[in-house]
C-alpha cells in the first residue's frame, strides 16, 4: 500500500461526490509533484526507459526538423529524437511552473485543478542513436518544507474528504433503509389491497351464489305452487263438467218427462173439450195434469184474445170468473186466494209452455206488464159493473205479488 492509499482509502467511492472536487484536485497535484521530483532528482540507471516513460508523444504533423528545429547538443546532429527531448523538457518546465503556482495558492484562486499524466512513448525510433546516451532533464526544484506543509493539508483535506464520504454513506444507507421501508410499506399495502378486493370478490360471488340460490329455490316453489294450482284446477274443471254433464242431463231428461207430461195433458184435454161438445156426457173425471194443462192453455188464450180484439169485445160483458187470473181456481174467484205462492205456482208450473227457457225475472216482468195499471185498466172495463171493484181489487193484488216477486228473484 503506497502513501496515498494511506492518505485517501476511500478515494475509489468519494471521487464522484461534488463536494470532494477539491480534494481530489489536490491529491493529483501532489501525486503529479512526487513523481516528477522522484523521477528528475534521483540517478537513474536507465535514461532510455525514464525518457520513454515521462516524454509526451508529438504528433508528426507538429514535428520540427531542419531551420525550425530548437537547437540541440553539439555532439549529435538534430533529429527526431531530439526533438522529442527538447518538447518534453519544454512541457515539464510548463507543468512544474503551473503545479508550484497551484501549491502557493496562485492560478484559479486557489482550487485545484487535475494535472494531466505523461503519456508512454517509445523514443527509440532511429537505429543510428547510441543507448548508452543520457539527456539531462531540467526540472524545477520545490522546497521540502513547503512539500511537507503541503502534504499536511493534503492529509487535513483527505480526512475531511473521508469524512464527508463517511457522513454520505450513513445518508445514503439512510436513505436506502428510508427506501427500503416504503417499499414494504408500498408491497404490504398491495398484499392487503389484494386481500382486500379477493375477500370482496369472494364476498360478492357467495351473496351472488346465495341470491341465485334463493332465486331457484323461490322459482322452484312457484312452480310447484303453480302445478299445484294447475291440478287443482284441473280436478275442478272436471267436477265441474262432469256437474254440468250430469245437470244436463238431469235438465234433458227432466225436460222429456215435463214435455212427455204436457204432451198426455194436451191429447187428454182435448179429449175432455171434444166429450164436453159431444152429445154424450163424459163419465170418468179428468187428470189433474189435464186441468192444469187446460187451465195454463186457457190462461194464456184468454190473453191473447184480449189483446186481439180488445176493440170488438163490448164493455161490461166479461165476468170476473172468465177474466184471466193467474191463478188456479175452480169456478169462483175469491180475493183472499191470491197470495205470493198462488201466483208462484202458476207463473213457474212446470207443464206452462209460454215460460220454458225463460228467466225468472223475464217471465215476471211479462205478467207485470199484462197487470199494470195503464194497461189493466183497459181490460177492467169489459167487466161487468157489478164485479169490476172485484176486479180492479184482484189487479191490484196481482201487481203486488208480481212486483215483490221480482225484488225476489233479482
Amino acid at each position: 500500500m503506497n502513501i496515498f492509499s494511506r492518505l485517501l482509502p476511500n478515494w475509489s467511492r468519494s471521487a464522484t461526490d461534488p463536494e470532494l472536487v477539491d480534494a481530489a484536485s489536490y491529491v493529483d497535484t501532489i501525486k503529479h509533484y512526487l513523481r516528477t521530483v522522484l523521477v528528475s532528482s534521483g540517478k537513474t540507471s536507465n535514461p532510455r526507459a525514464a525518457r520513454a516513460a515521462a516524454t509526451p508523444y508529438v504528433p508528426p504533423g507538429k514535428r520540427m526538423y531542419g531551420a525550425n528545429a530548437q537547437a540541440g547538443s553539439s555532439k549529435h546532429r538534430t533529429s527526431l529524437r531530439e526533438e522529442r527531448s527538447r518538447s518534453f523538457i519544454f512541457e515539464q518546465k510548463k507543468l512544474h511552473k503551473s503545479g508550484s503556482q497551484r501549491l502557493l495558492g496562485g492560478g484559479s484562486r486557489g482550487r485545484l485543478v487535475p494535472t494531466p499524466e505523461p503519456t508512454d512513448i517509445d523514443l527509440d525510433d532511429t537505429s543510428d542513436e547510441d543507448d548508452g546516451e543520457q539527456t539531462v532533464l531540467e526540472t524545477m526544484s520545490v522546497p521540502l518544507k513547503t512539500f511537507a506543509i503541503e502534504l499536511k493539508r493534503a492529509r487535513k483535506k483527505a480526512a475531511e474528504a473521508e469524512m464527508l464520504a463517511q457522513i454520505r454513506l450513513k445518508k445514503d444507507r439512510k436513505r436506502k433503509l428510508i427506501l427500503a421501508s416504503r417499499q414494504a410499506v408500498l408491497v404490504r399495502r398491495k398484499a392487503e389491497t389484494s386481500r382486500i378486493i379477493k375477500q370482496a370478490e369472494r364476498q360478492a360471488r357467495m351473496v351472488r351464489e346465495k341470491e341465485l340460490k334463493e332465486m331457484n329455490d323461490r322459482l322452484r316453489a312457484e312452480e310447484e305452487q303453480l302445478k299445484a294450482e294447475r291440478e287443482r284446477y284441473e280436478r275442478e274443471e272436471m267436477a265441474r263438467l262432469r256437474h254440468d254433464a250430469e245437470q244436463d242431463l238431469a235438465r234433458k231428461k227432466e225436460m222429456f218427462l215435463v214435455q212427455e207430461r204436457q204432451q198426455r195433458a194436451a191429447r187428454e184435454w182435448e179429449q175432455y173439450v171434444c166429450d164436453l161438445q159431444c152429445s154424450s156426457p163424459r163419465t170418468d173425471p179428468i187428470s189433474e195434469d189435464a186441468a192444469v194443462w187446460g187451465a195454463l192453455v186457457e190462461y194464456e188464450r184468454k190473453w191473447a184474445y184480449l189483446h186481439e180484439h180488445q176493440d170488438h169485445i163490448s164493455a161490461h160483458s166479461i165476468r170476473v170468473q172468465e177474466f184471466p187470473w193467474p191463478i188456479f181456481h175452480h169456478g169462483s174467484v175469491v180475493v183472499n186466494e191470491v197470495g205470493f205462492s198462488e201466483v208462484n205456482n202458476f207463473i213457474f208450473h212446470i207443464l206452462r209452455v209460454a215460460t220454458q227457457g225463460m228467466a225468472p225475472q223475464d217471465a215476471i216482468k211479462m205478467e207485470l206488464e199484462r197487470y199494470h195499471p195503464n194497461s189493466f185498466n183497459a181490460y177492467v172495463q169489459k167487466v161487468n159493473s157489478d164485479e169490476m171493484e172485484v176486479a180492479q181489487a184482484m189487479g191490484n193484488i196481482v201487481a203486488q205479488v208480481l212486483t215483490a216477486m221480482l225484488g225476489e228473484y233479482s
